[in-house]
């Protein structure tokens, strides 16, 4: 990892932290809203969440397969394939 990389990194993990701090804080004076656990819990693991389905979704395997005809194709996607 590249040192700029590494900071980009951290400032995002120390954002993270403060907004996510910042939002419990706001949400346990409110007068309006009550402080759940489930609220405590969406706070602070949605950003965990959202980065895992956004990796799995923009991912692409690096694995390749060989069919019966010796045509290489993406591991999962049949759109590749060719048919005769």
């Amino acid at each position: 990892m590249k040192g700029s990389d590494f900071n980009v990194l951290i400032f995002m993990i120390a954002s993270w932290l403060v907004l996510s701090a910042l939002v419990t804080y706001k949400l346990a004076k409110s007068p309006k809203h009550e402080l759940s656990k489930i609220r405590v819990i969406f706070i602070w693991l949605f950003p965990y969440f959202a980065a895992l389905i956004f990796i799995v979704l923009t991912s692409k395997t690096k694995d390749k397969k060989v069919d019966d005809r010796n045509r290489y194709r993406e591991a999962g996607y049949k759109a590749y394939t060719r048919f005769k």
